[in-house]
C-alpha cells in the first residue's frame, strides 16, 4: 500500500495539469458571455472534454457543445503524438458527418486552439531544435569526420546538473564526440545533447532554450571568463560581437576571415 502511495500522487498531480489546460481551453470560448462552462465530461489517454452551454442567439437555439482538446506534450503516453490522434479523430468525424449515433461536428469562429507549451506547433519547433542543435555541433566539434558527426541509431543516458543545482537524466541521441566534447562550456553542451534529446516530450521547452539564448549572448567583456573551460580559454580569443561574427562567418558560412 506504502508503495503506491508516490504513483498516487503522481497521477493526481498529472489530472490536475490535465484539468488546469482543459480550463485553459475553456476560458478561449468562455471569453464570450453567452457561454459558460458546464463540467469535464471525462479525461482520456490522449485529450480530455469539457462541456459547454451557450445561450440562444439569432442564428441558433440554446446549446450543450462538446469540446474535445489534445494533451499535446503532457500526454502520459510517450509513445504516440496526442495532437496527431486527435486531428484522425476529427478527420473520420468529418468523413461521418450525418451519420446515425455519431457526434456531429458543429461550425464556431476562432475554435482552434494552440497552447504555448502543449501544442503541435511547439512539438514541431522542438523537432526544429534538433536541426538547430547539429549545425552548433558542428561548430563546437570543429576538425570532427562526418562518420563521427552522425547522430546514432540508439539513444544514450546523459547526466546534467540544472539551474537548482538538481543532477537530471534525458536519453539522448547526441554523439560521443559532442557528449564527450571538453572544450565548449557546459552549459552550452548540456543545452545541445538536451535539444537533441528522445523522445520529443523531453526536449527543454522554447521558453527555455530563449532563456539560455538570452543569458549567453550578453556581452560581458573582453575579460569575461566564466563561461569559458580551460581549454577554451586557452584557444584565444573572446565573446565579443567582432569575434563570434567572424568565427561563424569563417565556419558557417564558408566566408575568409
Amino acid at each position: 500500500m506504502y508503495n503506491d502511495l508516490p504513483t498516487m500522487a503522481g497521477e493526481e498531480r498529472l489530472t490536475d495539469r490535465l484539468r488546469r489546460l482543459g480550463q485553459e481551453v475553456a476560458a478561449n470560448f468562455t471569453s464570450n458571455p453567452r457561454i459558460q462552462l458546464q463540467g469535464f465530461a471525462g479525461l482520456g489517454r490522449h485529450g480530455g472534454t469539457i462541456i459547454l452551454k451557450e445561450e440562444a442567439s439569432a442564428e441558433h437555439d440554446a446549446r450543450m457543445i462538446v469540446v474535445k482538446y489534445s494533451y499535446g506534450s503532457l500526454s502520459p503516453d510517450q509513445q504516440s503524438n496526442a495532437d496527431n490522434d486527435l486531428r484522425n479523430e476529427y478527420h473520420w468525424l468529418q468523413r461521418l458527418r450525418g451519420a446515425e449515433h455519431i457526434v456531429q461536428l458543429i461550425p464556431m469562429a476562432d475554435c482552434s486552439i494552440n497552447l504555448p507549451g502543449t501544442s503541435n506547433d511547439e512539438l514541431g519547433s522542438r523537432k526544429n531544435l534538433s536541426g538547430a542543435a547539429l549545425v552548433l555541433m558542428r561548430l563546437c566539434c570543429l576538425g570532427s569526420g562526418e562518420d563521427e558527426l552522425k547522430m546514432p541509431n540508439r539513444s544514450a543516458r546523459y547526466q546534467y546538473t540544472n539551474d537548482l543545482d538538481v543532477i537530471c537524466t534525458v536519453q539522448t541521441r547526441a554523439p560521443d564526440v559532442l557528449i564527450e566534447n571538453e572544450v565548449i562550456d557546459l552549459r552550452l553542451r548540456n543545452m545541445l545533447v538536451r535539444c537533441l534529446a528522445t523522445p520529443w516530450s523531453s526536449k527543454p521547452s522554447l521558453q527555455e532554450v530563449l532563456d539560455e539564448t538570452e543569458s549567453a549572448i550578453r556581452n560581458e567583456g573582453l575579460d569575461y571568463q566564466q563561461l569559458l573551460t580551460e581549454e577554451a580559454i586557452n584557444l584565444g580569443g573572446s565573446e565579443t560581437d567582432d569575434h563570434i561574427r567572424t568565427f561563424l562567418q569563417t565556419f558557417l558560412y564558408g566566408k575568409p576571415r
